[in-house]
C-alpha cells in the first residue's frame, strides 16, 4: 500500500464527514501507550472491524483504508523518529484560523479519549510536570478563539508546538514505563 502524504490526507478529510483530526490524536495516545507493534496490531483490527464500513472494505476506489493506514504509518515514524517533536495531522499554515484551531482540539480531545481508553495500568504515575503537560492537553481540547489577528496566529503557533513537545513527553514517559513492566 503507498502511504498517502500529508497533504493527500487533508484534501481527502475535506471531502469526509469524520474528524480524522480526533482520529489522528486517538492514535497518537495509542502509540504512547503501548508498543507500536501493539498499536498497529490494535488499529488494523479496529480498522476492519469498525472504522471502515464493510460495503467499501473491498472497493479499490474507496480511499478511506489508505488514509487511515497511511495515518498509522506517519504515527509510527514519528514514534520511532525520537529526534523530532510528534508530529501531528493539521491543517495547512493558510487555512483560516478558526479552522486551524478546531483542527487542534479535535486531535487534543482523541488524544484525551485515547490516553483514557489505552492507559498502560492505573498504577501508573506520570511525573508532576507531565501531569501538568496532560491536564495542559485536556485544557487545549476545549480550546476557543475567535479573532483572526496576527497575535492569535502566533498564539496558536505556540500552543501547537507545546503539544507536539508535550505529547514526545508523555510518550517517553509511558513508553518507558511499558519497557519495565514485568
Amino acid at each position: 500500500m503507498v502511504v498517502a502524504t500529508k497533504k493527500e490526507i487533508l484534501s481527502w478529510q475535506q471531502n469526509k464527514a469524520g474528524s480524522l483530526y480526533l482520529i489522528h490524536g486517538y492514535l497518537s495516545a495509542l502509540f504512547c501507550c503501548v508498543p507500536a507493534t501493539e498499536a498497529k496490531s490494535w488499529f488494523a483490527q479496529l480498522m476492519c472491524n469498525s472504522i471502515i464500513p464493510e460495503d467499501t472494505r473491498e472497493n479499490p476506489d474507496d480511499s478511506m483504508p489508505r488514509m487511515l493506514e497511511s495515518l498509522v504509518q506517519h504515527t509510527a515514524l514519528s514514534a520511532e523518529d525520537q529526534d523530532r517533536l510528534w508530529w501531528m495531522l493539521l491543517p495547512e499554515e493558510n487555512t483560516p484560523l478558526g479552522q486551524q484551531t478546531q483542527a487542534l482540539t479535535e486531535w487534543c480531545g482523541g488524544f484525551i479519549d485515547g490516553c483514557a481508553a489505552h492507559w498502560p495500568d492505573p498504577r501508573v504515575s506520570l511525573q508532576d510536570d507531565e501531569q501538568e503537560m496532560l491536564g495542559d492537553l485536556q485544557t487545549i481540547a476545549h480550546l476557543n478563539t475567535n479573532e483572526e489577528d496576527e497575535d492569535a496566529m502566533n498564539h496558536l503557533v505556540e500552543v501547537i508546538e507545546y503539544t507536539r513537545l508535550a505529547v514526545r513527553s508523555l510518550f517517553y514517559a509511558l513508553q518507558a514505563y511499558s519497557s519495565t513492566d514485568p
